[in-house]
């Protein structure tokens, strides 16, 4: 016949609802459940007795409500002294650091708006600078355009002197040319001079 599977937990359920006493042993556990191991069956004796050795929670005795709403006024009544002292205590170890705090607090605030009338002064400024910027950027253009006009009449100026020298060589050459002529038509003349 094949043995049957037992867990530990079936072992510790069987054990919880017989409750035997005293406990069999491993073997007598095992004919009784139809098998498992004896490790197994070990491990279930061990959950079991466990729980039995686990402090039980006292059940609350009914006439408890009753009971705290008699203490209720009185327990308020001796605690709301100690507890206004507390808080009077607690308030008077926290009035220094609160103060401390506070002026901490004003010294930032004082700092914040050192830094923000800084950040607008500077701020002018920046505006200032982009303003000379952009009208230093306009007087560069306008000066690029005079030189780009003046580069452009340099160029034409250039090109009539070269113009101009080119009929002077001409004119000179010409003149050369008559002065020559001249001179070959005042010696056929006879006359040197």
């Amino acid at each position: 016949m094949a043995e049957q599977q037992i867990t530990q937990e079936q072992v510790a359920e069987y054990l919880r609802q017989n409750k035997p006493s005293p406990t069999p042993t491993l073997r007598r556990l095992r004919e009784i459940l139809g098998g498992g191991s004896l490790e197994t069956i070990s491990r279930g004796v061990r959950l079991y007795l466990s729980e039995q050795s686990a402090p039980k929670p006292q059940e609350r005795p009914s006439d408890f409500s009753d009971l705290m709403g008699e203490l209720e006024t009185p327990l308020w009544n001796l605690i709301k002294p100690m507890l206004e002292t507390a808080a009077d205590q607690a308030r008077a170890q926290l009035l220094p650091q609160i103060k401390k705090a506070t002026e901490a607090v004003e010294s930032l605030e004082q700092e914040c708006d050192n830094l923000r009338a800084k950040d607008a002064a500077r701020e002018d400024q920046l505006g200032r600078y982009v303003s000379e910027a952009g009208k230093l950027g306009r007087e560069l253009a306008s000066t690029k355009a005079q030189l780009e006009a003046s580069q452009t009449l340099v160029s034409s100026l250039q090109q009539e002197i070269e113009r101009l020298r080119s009929q002077l060589q001409t004119a000179e050459l010409e003149k050369a040319k008559a002065q020559g002529a001249l001179d070959a038509y005042r010696r056929a003349l006879g006359d040197d001079v």
